[in-house]
């Protein structure tokens, strides 16, 4: 589960937090560079659309948080809060635009 600016609690997406956690455990931080990798621009910003359903990471668990309304920011805050310390590099998320239709 995400965790909201409303309240919730605990690491966002806590399953793969944990995991990370234990699959680096004993490692030194400072030795760890994660690489956040896939995806296209047009698929993770799809939250306007979800948000006008009820649903979407904006209006239902960070609506005070722009950085957090895309699946590739939720990410980003899940290895820096897991991994605190680790470098994460982005240079390979969401490299092509995508087209509409999900193609």
């Amino acid at each position: 589960h995400a965790r909201s600016d409303r309240g919730g609690g605990g690491m966002i997406l806590e399953d793969v937090s944990r995991a990370m956690q234990d699959a680096f455990r004993g490692v030194d931080p400072s030795e760890i560079t994660i690489r956040l990798v896939g995806g296209h621009k047009k698929s993770d910003l799809d939250l306007q659309d979800l948000a006008q359903k009820g649903g979407g990471l904006k209006s239902r668990f960070f609506p005070h948080e722009p950085s957090m309304w895309s699946f590739s920011g939720v990410m980003r805050r899940c290895v820096a809060e897991a991994m605190p310390g680790a470098a994460i590099d982005t240079s390979l998320l969401n490299r092509f635009d995508g087209v509409e239709g999900g193609g």
